[in-house]
């Protein structure tokens, strides 16, 4: 997927949308408090975007709206594009349209299915879509003005009867019997989302009173099998940051960010601010970004903040390094002995159909989670995060939760996730190079007495998977949970369960994992819960001990935990019991979105699954690390070494001082002598 961007030097920047016949769609915007601004099918507006007092976002075409059409298969030649062009005998209804009607993309799925000809082999080149829409003050345009179109293979956009832009096409005319392999365009992109700026000049295109926005949707080939449109166009106050990604550093001391610019060379800065208790700032730290381009033609930069405290109160602020910043976003830390961590099933945005839905659901689950869990140290994620691994449009949903700019999250490659774009959206520590793909690495990071160790399983090299936790254990010798995240579930209960590349993990890492001892295993990818026995060398655990309230004491092998969707975007159905009975204790598939929470406690973790509609537990386990005999004995005998050494120390230091002071008494006697 592409993403362009064209930036403006001055104050203002456009979006373009369509508009159908008879039907004029006018800018509007919501006064208010903190707010959150999606548009449903009946162009109504949901809470979802920060807005203030002043309007600072005007909607001219949102998604899903009344276009009209042509798709008769005729040559309109280029008066068609023209304002005063009579279309009142074209079709109408609402977008996305195109064919098939199964076909999906950024604005969900096809609602109104065109004709391309009577031959499916030889379909019609170019479709024509136009609508018009109102500006009642130019001068009420905001700093950005901006088109996000999605389509499937190509377009032209023309505003006012002039070319703004191509999606998908090169140079070369806009003859209605071209194909987009006939201007040289070799592939054919699929679910293609892209994000134009407007440039000045074509700002001035803009007019007060009706505007007409067409777009000629091309075919890639004669027999293409699928064609995609729909566009949403408006102007708002873009910050120059955007998808702030918060997330656990190599340890508790540090959180890493990484966020999107337009183009730029500026590396660009964060102002970490701590405050005390009564809220007085006690010091101000700067830290240097990194700045690199993206696969959107964007920049995307990295940033780690480090020295931070438990129990501490800060805010950071993104500045681009020339004087501006963004607001202040506040965080927390925690207690790195006990505290508790969320852990998220597959989100995958834009898996329903419908990314907006999606991202709606996200945001519905991390607000749930986060009343319930106010002082969670960070969260998890199990992978999947988007749908479309090159889709902006779905990472912007899943960037759009305020909750995620104050509680760090810590992300896992996913199979929808394998591109580029997750390294260019997301800043990991200790990347370890190994068990690679295009998206990144293994990577790991500690956080008190836990070492989460997490596994790129686009990767099916496992000996590069082993030399990676063995080189984190390393680091971490003295840790005394050992946590593994991937993103494919080596033990679950549905549509994947008996995948070949599901097998080689079960058959190659579980025997990793024992001989690591790994304690548990956080995993995703089914869209199903489960939580299996304790598991060592492929076989439960025979014997578990469990104390009076149900806990697992000092249990051999390793535990494995699949979360369900944590957004309700996908399930997959259970198996047949037979293929999962000797491995999981418990699964279910309710078809509602769920969460995990973990608490660590001293000697304990406890894992508790929730229903995120009314938070009624799904499942609970505890484990209960006591120390064994020899354990007492070792720490017992080093607490009297050090006691005794204390005493030493103690004896030492006095015998000092008394040898000092008789030597100050002798030379004070032998001074004394010498007057006399």
């Amino acid at each position: 997927m592409s993403k362009k961007y064209r930036y403006l030097i001055g104050s203002v920047a456009l979006a373009i949308a369509v508009s159908g016949v008879g039907e004029t769609s006018s800018a509007y915007a919501e006064k208010g408090n903190t707010q959150k601004v999606t548009v449903s099918d009946t162009n109504k507006m949901k809470t979802k975007q920060t807005v203030t007092e002043e309007k600072t976002e005007q909607v001219f075409i949102p998604a899903n709206s009344l276009w009209s059409y042509n798709d008769l298969g005729r040559d309109l030649g280029t008066a068609w594009i023209q304002s005063n062009y009579d279309i009142s005998s074209w079709k109408s209804d609402n977008a996305p349209l195109g064919f098939t009607a199964t076909e999906k993309g950024a604005f969900g799925t096809i609602g109104t299915v065109i004709s391309y000809g009577d031959d499916s082999s030889i379909k019609y080149p170019t479709t024509y879509f136009a609508k018009s829409f109102t500006i009642d003050k130019l001068q009420s345009l905001r700093n950005t003005t901006e088109i996000k179109i999605a389509v499937d293979d190509s377009a032209i956009i023309y505003l006012n009867g002039t070319e703004i832009e191509r999606v998908n096409l090169n140079e070369g005319g806009n003859s209605y019997n071209k194909y987009a392999q006939d201007f040289g365009n070799s592939e054919s992109p699929e679910g293609t989302t892209t994000i134009i700026t407007l440039s000045e000049e074509e700002i001035a295109l803009l007019k007060e009173g009706t505007n007409t926005l067409a777009v000629e949707v091309k075919n890639h080939r004669p027999s293409s099998s699928d064609l995609y449109f729909d566009l949403t166009f408006k102007s708002y106050d873009k910050s120059f940051a955007s998808n702030i990604a918060f997330a656990p550093g190599s340890d508790e001391t540090q959180r890493t960010l990484n966020w999107y610019t337009g183009k730029t060379e500026h590396s660009g800065v964060v102002e970490l601010t701590k405050q005390n208790a009564k809220g007085k700032v006690v010091s101000k730290t700067t830290f240097e970004a990194t700045v690199a381009d993206t696969s959107s033609g964007e920049s995307s930069h990295k940033a780690t903040i480090t020295g931070l405290t438990e129990d501490s109160n800060y805010s950071y602020r993104i500045g681009d390094g020339n004087g501006n910043w963004t607001k202040s976003y506040e965080f927390e830390t925690q207690d790195t002995e006990e505290f508790n961590f969320l852990f998220f099933g597959d989100v995958q945005i834009g898996a329903s159909g419908n990314a907006k839905t999606d991202g709606d659901s996200w945001e519905s689950t991390l607000s749930t989670t986060m009343e319930r869990y106010p002082d969670t140290a960070f969260l998890v994620s199990a992978g999947d995060q988007v749908n479309t691994a090159t889709n902006e449009s779905q990472y912007d949903e899943w960037f759009a939760p305020e909750e995620l700019t104050k509680y760090p999250i810590s992300t896992t490659i996913g199979n929808h996730d394998n591109s580029a774009v997750f390294s260019e959206h997301f800043n990991v520590p200790n990347a370890t190079g190994l068990g690679d793909s295009v998206a990144g690495s293994d990577y790991y990071y500690v956080y008190g007495d836990t070492l989460f160790m997490v596994l790129n399983t686009q990767s099916s090299d496992n000996a590069e998977h082993k030399l990676a936790m063995e080189q984190a254990i390393a680091d971490n010798p003295n840790v005394k949970n050992k946590i593994v995240v991937l993103h494919k579930s080596i033990y679950s209960t549905a549509s994947h369960a008996t995948d070949s590349d599901i097998l080689n993990f079960r058959a190659n890492l579980v025997p990793i994992f024992d001989e690591l001892d790994i304690d548990v295993a956080l995993m995703g990818h089914d869209h199903v819960y489960v939580r299996t026995f304790q598991m060592l060398g492929d076989a439960p655990v025979e014997k578990v001990t469990y104390d009076d309230k149900g806990a697992a004491v000092n249990p051999e092998g390793t535990l494995y935990l699949t979360g369900n969707s944590s957004t309700g975007s996908k399930f997959y159905n259970l198996k047949s019991e037979s293929i999962y009975a000797n491995y999981a204790n418990v699964t279910s598939q309710l078809k509602e979105p769920t969460y995990m929470n973990t608490e660590v406690d001293g000697d304990s973790m406890t894992f508790t699954t929730y229903n995120v509609s009314d938070n009624s537990v799904v499942d609970t386990y505890t484990i209960v690390k006591e120390p064994t005999v020899i354990e007492r004995i070792e720490a017992e005998t080093a607490e009297v070494k050090e006691k005794n050494n204390l005493k030493s120390i103690t004896s030492y230091r006095k015998s000092i001082k008394v040898k000092h002071l008789i030597s100050r008494m002798n030379l004070q006697n032998f001074t004394h002598s010498q007057q006399h």
